[in-house]
């Protein structure tokens, strides 16, 4: 199950823009289809929102503890320092789909946050 804020007032005036994010820490699980499953329903909650996907090129099947070591967080981190302002949300399926390591997964939300994307699951 997952979990998001309701719209405010101005999002659904103005519409979300959204990036959504898939990752597996195994091959195992990517090749299982766990990538595909997190996409679709990434998807079909953001058409149910009214939620605009910007960019879709943030799959990951890569084991890392910290955000460092994982490339497409990186991309990620690099896409909404340059389209600052265009970027409302960041969604993903489960927090530890995100990370499951508190102390990084606050610095790089509170990085997100600075660019006014708001990480959520």
């Amino acid at each position: 199950m997952y979990y998001c804020m309701k719209k405010s007032k101005q999002e659904e005036k103005t519409g979300t823009n959204v990036l959504i994010y898939c990752r597996v820490s195994s091959d195992e699980q990517a090749k299982g289809g766990s990538l595909d499953f997190q996409e679709e329903r990434l998807r079909r909650y953001c058409s149910d929102n009214g939620y605009t996907i910007i960019d879709f090129d943030f799959r990951e099947d890569e084991s890392a503890k910290t955000f460092e070591k994982r490339p497409t967080i990186q991309k990620i981190l690099n896409y909404v320092r340059k389209n600052r302002g265009k970027v409302d949300k960041l969604l993903f399926l489960r927090w530890d789909r995100f990370t499951r390591d508190i102390i990084s997964g606050v610095e790089t939300m509170k990085e997100l946050l600075s660019y006014g994307v708001e990480p959520n699951a």
